[in-house]
């Protein structure tokens, strides 16, 4: 899940889902989940590795240790979805996901995909 939200471009999987009648709720809920998911293990990953670095030997209090990252975790969450709330105010999102039509193709595209083609198969008649 984290390399295909590390690698994917979410806007463009959001936008075939619903060119395929996905019900917006379920792509904005999928689409909000991907990108906390993401940064919530970056922010865990970052309260780990300072924790690990200010800590000198043994931990005594381990659960305290654990309590405080969670807790922080949360407050960032907290944080986290009071600004998302506040970002789609501002730009007027009604729970509607806005996708462009697709394009008839133009004459230079089917020049284009001829060309392709033929360079294709001479590639591969002379490959042989």
């Amino acid at each position: 899940m984290m390399i295909t939200a590390s690698t994917s471009n979410w806007h463009k999987i959001t936008a075939a889902c619903a060119r395929i009648k996905f019900p917006d709720l379920i792509l904005f809920i999928v689409d909000s989940t991907i990108r906390f998911i993401y940064m919530l293990a970056e922010r865990s990953g970052n309260i780990i590795e300072a924790s690990i670095k200010r800590s000198t030997g043994i931990l005594h209090k381990p659960k305290k240790v654990a309590g405080d990252m969670l807790g922080n975790l949360f407050i960032t969450t907290t944080q986290m979805n009071i600004e998302l709330s506040h970002a789609m105010e501002c730009r007027c999102f009604d729970g509607k996901f806005v996708h462009q039509k697709s394009k008839k193709l133009m004459k230079s595209d089917y020049y284009f995909l001829f060309a392709s083609s033929v360079l294709f198969t001479t590639f591969l008649l002379l490959n042989k």
